[in-house]
């Protein structure tokens, strides 16, 4: 029997329409960041493609969900077009292949298009320079790739189990038998080092992001008297001192230096003065001053929730690995959640109204994302810990952009692993559930229970997203000691950031006006 129209209707058309809506957002978020002046076609395309490929695989997940809890019925029966084996695997290869390409596409974004359209983008009049130089530098990151699939593929990824070929069986029977192809491992092993590569700019930037945000709508902006008056006083700290130098009989050159720098930066106050007056008298200001600062409360509340609950589940988590994970020669494998984790109960209910949980963990994803851009804008993009570029609204050059979806596609890879963490029992089963047979004083009754890794063999499919993490956690096993520990690390991010963001002065009621030097970077 085949698959019904109707279910992968229903799994399949959510996908799609997820799909325009990324990428349609993706366009116009890229469009709302990228320099008024300074851009170009190709840097926008790019990262407006790059976004838009990177959500939509997060999107598949939902549908991954879905599918495989569609597959049996409230009382742990499969329904009967899924009673078949045959069937079942069809709808995993499908759902297999779908994520392999996904794969297969951000590893050409990360590899070729986003390298090649970064050195192409820049200050030489000359495209075939450009071009020239594009196709040099983008080589490196080919030959990288090229690398990382020669060892996935020639070099053996099952490492040798702790306690030998019992160690290895008691994992086939729970999670079933890990064989795959040779390509496959290549994918697994570049895939990994991608994961793993996006933790860095995960823990940093969406765990302060996570705090930033909902602190910053609950405090609120700077009020325009207070602006104006510390403006007032660095502008007469300045003058003072550009006095003090021009009263001098000769100047060196480094009082020349300092002078240029006092006058530069008297021009910036008294510009950011007038910012400040055009937006206090503007009608836009004065609706958000009384009718809109009470939503923008509520929102940060809301959000500050949500940023809680991330924070209590991937705890949880956390602590349930310790106690009742495979341990660290196996990746902290966790066969079997015990302990209740609130955003896991949260979907697994919500899968039983569609779409209500494919509303919900795309929300949450939205969630995150917009938490790392918050910190993107305020931190700017780094490396070595130096900010490299500024991201602002239109005001943000090309190399910029790239470098942005660079990251944010990092980000977005690394939410695969984080949700699967944040909701164990809903990433791997679904809603599913099995029944079996229970003696109890010779009487035989059917109890119906939540799937896990404890079901008979058969009874329970896992997801193919939670089938593939397993997979590069169990052929690498170190990678899953490096995911199991950068998640505590993300979690003291975000608690040092919760500190910082409470007593940190608010914003300003205007984007900070950037000198001449900063708005040319880049």
């Amino acid at each position: 029997m085949a698959v019904p129209h109707g279910v992968q209707a229903a799994g399949w058309i959510p996908f799609v329409v997820a799909a325009i809506m990324t990428l349609m957002f993706s366009f116009v978020y890229v469009g709302c960041f990228r320099h008024t002046v300074h851009w170009n076609v190709c840097a926008t395309v790019i990262t407006a493609l790059g976004l838009a490929v990177s959500l939509a695989t997060c999107a598949l997940v939902p549908v991954d969900i879905f599918l495989v809890s569609f597959m049996k019925d409230s009382d742990g029966q499969f329904k009967p077009w899924a009673k078949q084996a045959d069937v079942r695997e069809s709808v995993e290869n499908t759902l297999l292949i779908a994520y392999y390409v996904m794969y297969g596409c951000m590893i050409l974004f990360l590899f070729l298009l986003l390298p090649f359209a970064f050195f192409f983008s820049g200050n030489s009049p000359s495209i075939a320079e450009r071009c020239c130089t594009a196709v040099k530098f983008s080589a490196i990151f080919v030959l990288a790739a090229f690398v990382l699939f020669v060892v996935g593929i020639f070099v053996p990824l099952d490492n040798k189990p702790a306690n030998g070929t019992a160690d290895r069986d008691v994992i086939v029977a729970i999670f079933g038998n890990f064989e795959s192809t040779l390509i496959e491992n290549a994918i697994t092993l570049t895939m990994s080092v991608l994961t793993v590569a996006g933790l860095f700019p995960l823990i940093i930037y969406l765990g302060c992001g996570m705090a930033v945000w909902p602190i910053g709508l609950l405090k609120g902006r700077r009020g325009f008297r207070e602006e104006e008056f510390d403006a007032q006083e660095q502008l007469i700290i300045h003058r003072t001192e550009a006095e003090r130098l021009r009263a001098r009989p000769t100047l060196t050159e480094r009082d020349e230096r300092r002078l240029a720098q006092l006058t530069e930066r008297e021009r910036l106050i008294q510009n950011h003065e007038d910012h400040l007056l055009a937006v206090e008298r503007s009608f836009w200001r004065r609706c958000w001053r009384h009718l809109l600062r009470p939503i923008e409360i509520l929102f940060g509340i809301l959000l500050l929730l949500l940023a809680l609950l991330v924070f209590v589940s991937l705890l949880l988590t956390n602590i349930d690995k310790i106690m009742h994970s495979l341990g660290p020669s196996r990746g902290y494998i966790l066969t079997e959640p015990k302990l209740i984790n609130p955003i896991d109960k949260i979907l697994v209910y919500a899968q039983e109204v569609f779409p209500l949980d494919y509303i919900l963990i795309i929300g949450l994803i939205l969630f995150l994302f917009f938490c790392a851009m918050s910190a993107i804008r305020i931190l700017g993009v780094r490396c070595c810990c130096v900010q490299v570029f500024r991201i602002g609204l239109k005001r943000t050059r090309p190399r910029g952009l790239l470098l942005l979806c660079f990251l944010l596609m990092l980000i977005v890879l690394s939410l695969n692993e984080l949700i699967y963490q944040m909701a164990p029992q809903y990433g791997m089963f679904g809603s599913q559930k099995y029944a079996r047979n229970v003696t109890l004083h010779g009487n035989t009754t059917t109890e119906v229970l939540p799937c896990s890794t404890a079901a008979p063999s058969g009874e329970c499919v896992m997801t193919r997203m939670s089938a593939l993490l397993v997979r590069f956690i169990y052929r690498l096993w170190f990678f899953g000691v490096v995911y199991y520990w950068a998640s505590w690390v993300f979690l003291a991010m975000f608690l040092v950031a919760l500190i910082f963001a409470t007593f940190r002065k608010r914003r300003s009621s205007i984007e900070q006006t950037l000198s001449d030097d900063e708005l040319t970077t880049g």
